[in-house]
C-alpha cells in the first residue's frame, strides 16, 4: 500500500493515509492554517487537498432532489485522480448525499431530498478533495 489508498465499499469512500503522510499532512496545515486558513495544501509529492464549505441554503423537500456546483480553489492535474468528500450541514433532514461529475476543476454535490412535502429543509455543505496538483 502507498501512502494514500482511496476504496469505494458499497457507496462509501474509505481514505487511507499512511501515519508518514498524515505527519506531512498535519504539519502542512498547520502552517497554511496558521497562513490563514486558504482552503488548499499542496504535498511534495504532487498531492493537493482543497477543502471549503458552501454556506448557501439549498432547499429540498418531498424527496426531491438539489445539486450545487463547485469550483476547486486551483484545478488539479487530471479529473481521474480527484476524490471529493461532503458532509451536510442539517444532515438529519436529508435522505442522503452524492457527489457527481467530478472534473479538475470542480464538482456537483446533490443533496437528496427529506420526506416532509410541506416543509422547506435548508442546508449547506462542507468538502474535502484530494488528488494531484499540476
Amino acid at each position: 500500500m502507498g501512502e494514500i489508498c482511496v476504496n469505494e465499499i458499497n457507496g462509501e469512500l474509505l481514505i487511507k493515509f499512511s501515519f508518514r503522510l498524515w505527519i506531512k499532512i498535519k504539519n502542512e496545515l498547520n502552517t497554511k492554517l496558521s497562513d490563514g486558513g486558504s482552503g488548499y495544501v499542496r504535498l511534495t509529492d504532487r498531492t493537493m487537498i482543497q477543502s471549503g464549505f458552501f454556506n448557501g441554503t439549498l432547499t429540498t423537500n418531498d424527496y426531491k432532489n438539489v445539486a450545487q456546483q463547485i469550483d476547486f480553489h486551483y484545478e488539479f492535474s487530471e479529473s481521474s485522480f480527484v476524490s471529493v468528500v461532503i458532509t451536510p450541514t442539517m444532515n438529519q433532514f436529508l435522505s442522503g448525499c452524492q457527489v457527481d461529475n467530478i472534473t479538475k476543476s470542480g464538482f456537483r454535490a446533490i443533496l437528496l431530498g427529506g420526506s416532509q412535502a410541506n416543509t422547506a429543509y435548508y442546508s449547506g455543505f462542507r468538502w474535502i478533495a484530494i488528488g494531484r496538483w499540476k
